[in-house]
Formats: C-alpha cells, structure tokens, sequence
C-alpha cells in the first residue's frame, strides 16, 4: 500500500487550483453544474475516481432543494477545533450518519478556517431516515411541521436536501457522500484500502447513525477497526441510553483506548468520564492508541 506524507500532500497543494463551481442549467429543473474541485484533497479526489469515474455526483445537485431548517445538529465548532488541535496531519474526516449535512457543513466551514487544505470529509448515509422519521412523516405533514423525510413519490428527498445544502455553503470541495449504509460504508472503504485503490484510514470518525440498541454496539466495532490508529471516534446522543449503553459495553472490551489523547481533548473543552469514555455537551469521545 502506498502512503502519502504531507511533504507529498503540501506539494500536491501547490500544483491545483480550486475552481468555483457555476451554474450552467439554470433553466432546467435539475440543475447540471460544473463542478472542480481542489485534487489536493487527495481522499475525495480517490473516491470520486474509484466509486464514481471521476463523474462527481455533486454535478448533478438541484440547488433548488436547499432545506436548512434541521434542529437537530449537535457538535459544536469547540468540538471540532479540539479534534483538529489534537491530531496532527491529517487528510480524513469520516462521518456515518450524515442527514442533512449540518455537521458535516459546520465541520468544513472550521476546516477552512484552519486552512487545512489536504482534509477531506466523507459521509455514509443512506438518506433514508430512520424508524422514527418514517413513523412520524404522516403526523408532521399533517400538521404542517418540519418533515425529515419529506416523502416525494414515495420516497425520502434527504439526499438530494443534503446535495443541495452542501453546495450552498460551498463545502462541495471537501465534502463527498458515499449513498449507503453505515456497516456498508465502512465494509466499501475497508475493501478499496486492502486493493490499494484508498490510501489512507479515517483521522477521526464521528458516528451519528444508529441509534438502536446493539446496532450502535455492531457500527463500533466496525468503526474502530476502520479508525487509523492514533485517531479519534466520537458520535452524538450520549443522552440516548440505547446509545451510551453500547458505547460503555463497547469502551469495556477493548484494550487500546488511548487516555493520554482523551485528556488533551478533556483539557481543551473540559467534560467529565464515563469510565473510559470523555463526554462532552452530550458528545461521546474515544481515543485509539
């Protein structure tokens, strides 16, 4: 397998230029924009060319189904600035569990800020809800509240919201989603590194996903596995007993929680542990050593 190092990365940074993206079809109902992004983000530019042949997905985003009135997204920019601070060189930022993109957003408007040019962020999602969003979409219609799933033809419009937002907020050249399932995902990036066609496992991981008992328990396992070692897994929901259940039983069993990284974390956005897990404002932090 080839590594990539930073002198490699850095020299790479110099030799493209970020291109904006247009609109070329504003008269058609969806959209086809030019889309060339920075290849210096070497993770995105991999997968773009492995999974797609190069034919970026976000060319296809209609900017018409922007929806930014999610409630729910809970990492704070503290977080991620900790996260950042701690690791060091890194190129990827992987997230299961993605919605309609606000954390994924929030976390490449920090990446930016930091000017960390060589970091991309990939999301498995498969943008199909889940029991609850499914069970309360004819409520919500009815009353005309905010739908998650938004069904059009008799499917969930997540995916194409979640395209749009991105875009919008000129995140597309950092961010790339990866349409499946969180055990998928992760099976597919795991796969494409053992063939040599991805060079690089995930600095930090933040998981969102599941929010069932022992389907959390069965993404971490899969996570940490994935998780390069030295990097961090955080998720959200901490409150979800279903959630930090799994999280316990799962810090429980495993020998190689780096504590020393943890409490760099804890020094910069102080939190309390739950045994071998930092929370953090309902965020749960692991460490791999």
């Amino acid at each position: 397998m080839i590594l990539l190092n930073m002198q490699q990365i850095k020299s790479e940074i110099g030799a493209f230029q970020h291109v904006e993206a247009r609109e070329i079809g504003a008269s058609e109902q969806s959209q086809t924009l030019d889309i060339a992004p920075s290849s210096a983000r070497i993770v995105r530019a991999e997968l773009v060319r492995e999974l797609w042949s190069d034919d970026d997905p976000f060319k296809y985003t209609n900017t018409k189904d922007v929806d930014d009135a999610y409630p729910h997204t809970n990492i704070r920019e503290s977080h991620i600035e900790a996260i950042l601070q701690v690791q060091e060189d890194m190129l990827f930022w992987l997230e299961v569990g993605s919605m309609l993109g606000g954390s994924a957003i929030r976390t490449a408007r920090v990446v930016k800020q930091k000017q960390m040019d060589a970091l991309s962020i990939i999301c498995i999602d498969p943008f199909t809800g889940d029991v609850n969003m499914w069970a309360w979409e004819r409520n919500l219609k009815e009353q005309n509240q905010f739908r998650f799933l938004k069904l059009e033809h008799g499917a969930p419009t997540i995916y194409s919201r979640f395209m749009a937002n991105v875009y919008a907020n000129h995140a597309h050249d950092t961010i790339m989603p990866i349409v499946a399932s969180s055990i998928v995902g992760m099976k597919l990036l795991e796969r494409l590194l053992s063939e040599g066609r991805l060079h690089s496992r995930p600095d930090v991981l933040f998981l969102d996903s599941a929010h069932e008992a022992d389907e959390t328990f069965m993404e971490l396992q899969h996570a940490w596995s994935l998780l390069r070692t030295g990097g961090v897994l955080l998720g959200d929901d901490w409150s979800w007993s279903s959630v930090s259940n799994d999280v316990r039983r799962f810090a429980n069993g495993v020998d190689n929680i780096d504590t020393e990284k943890l409490n760099k974390v804890k020094s910069l956005i102080h939190g309390e542990f739950d045994g071998a897990v930092l929370v953090v404002d309902g965020i749960w932090y692991l460490a791999k050593r």
